[in-house]
């Protein structure tokens, strides 16, 4: 696959290998289950749907999408949406199609602790075992089928181009176009993050074509607050966020106490993260959600500062270099305290 860069041809690629082995897997399989990581945000529900109805579309079959958790009704708005299954609601039923399937393909984590409760089922299974996605460090040992591209902006975007490999340029509907592009404009912070591929465009041009009404997804992602989410978002930039001016970083700390004020679920604080980053100065940012059982941590940058390399050094995370997550297990009070004390030492 071939685009124009500085007027110089630039090859984009897909290692035709994988291609053929994930083709000849594709038609031997007649029970397959796609699934994604735990709290989904949009690349994880957009690759998941939009690669079930990918290969439904294109090998005429029947797919389980099967998730850790229930995907936000954020994006309730996505075709296929109601065929998800949940371990939230049913773990049973989500561990019957991954033991049941005989091929399983996960989009957008890299190994099984990304995916429990289900991560048992997903290692136990007998079926062949294939991976999308862009992420670091992928387990080579689970997946026998390894798509692996930490270059590109989203696991959607990855998805578009292993479908045109397999089934050329009619691989796609409207439906499935506007489940990738709505993972890519998630993970891309609607195209704000740094990507330096072109491949990035090109599949974004090429889902347009399909009449995807992409303010309609816009709005659909960013525009939706409830009053009490609205409320919410303005009581945390008042009351919960520390500015670091001096050094470029601040940081939103929630209790339990917090979401019980406004009735409102972990979901709900969805993008807060990026209102760090609305300040002039301020160049890391971060989210620490406190949980019943540990504090989740989200990271984001917009200038040199490796926010992957720093979730994975100090709290058991990752992600990418602008956009990571970890996880701490010390209370929310002491994380703070650490993670203010990590960025000074950091950033001084």
């Amino acid at each position: 696959m071939l685009f124009e860069l500085n007027g110089q041809k630039q090859m984009l690629t897909i290692d035709t290998y994988k291609v053929e082995q994930f083709r000849d897997a594709l038609a031997e399989a007649s029970n397959i289950t796609i699934m994604a990581h735990k709290h989904p945000d949009g690349d994880a529900v957009g690759s998941a749907l939009g690669l079930a109805l990918t290969i439904e579309h294109n090998k005429k079959c029947k797919v389980n999408i099967v998730l850790p958790n229930d995907a936000p009704d954020t994006f309730q708005f996505l075709p296929a949406y109601n065929r998800i299954l949940s371990a939230d609601r049913d773990k049973e039923a989500c561990e019957a199609a991954l033991m049941n399937a005989d091929m399983i393909i996960g989009v957008d984590f890299n190994n099984a602790f990304r995916v429990e409760p289900l991560h048992q089922a997903l290692t136990e299974s007998k079926a062949i075992k294939a991976l999308i996605d862009h992420h670091e460090l992928p387990d080579e040992a689970l997946f026998s089928i390894l798509f692996s591209r930490p270059d590109f902006s989203s696991a959607c975007e990855l998805v578009y181009w292993v479908g045109k490999a397999l089934w050329g340029d009619n691989c796609l509907t409207q439906d499935i176009a506007r489940c990738l592009y709505t993972g890519i404009n998630t993970d891309t912070g609607c195209f704000a993050y740094s990507n330096a591929q072109p491949s990035l465009y090109e599949a974004v041009a090429a889902l347009m074509h399909y009449d995807i009404q992409p303010e309609s997804i816009y709005n659909e992602i960013n525009n939706n607050f409830s009053v009490d989410r609205m409320r919410f978002f303005g009581y945390c930039i008042n009351n919960l966020l520390t500015i670091n001016e001096a050094l470029g970083y601040a940081y939103f700390t929630i209790s339990l106490k917090d979401y019980e004020k406004f009735h409102l679920s972990d979901e709900d604080t969805e993008g807060l993260v990026n209102y760090t980053l609305k300040m002039k100065n301020i160049h890391v940012g971060a989210l620490l959600k406190e949980q019943s059982d540990r504090i989740r941590i989200s990271l984001r940058s917009k200038r040199d500062f490796d926010v992957n390399q720093f979730a994975r050094t100090y709290f058991e995370g990752g992600g990418h270099i602008k956009a990571a997550g970890g996880t701490s297990y010390i209370g929310l009070t002491y994380t703070a305290h650490r993670l203010d004390q990590l960025l000074k030492e950091a950033l001084a």
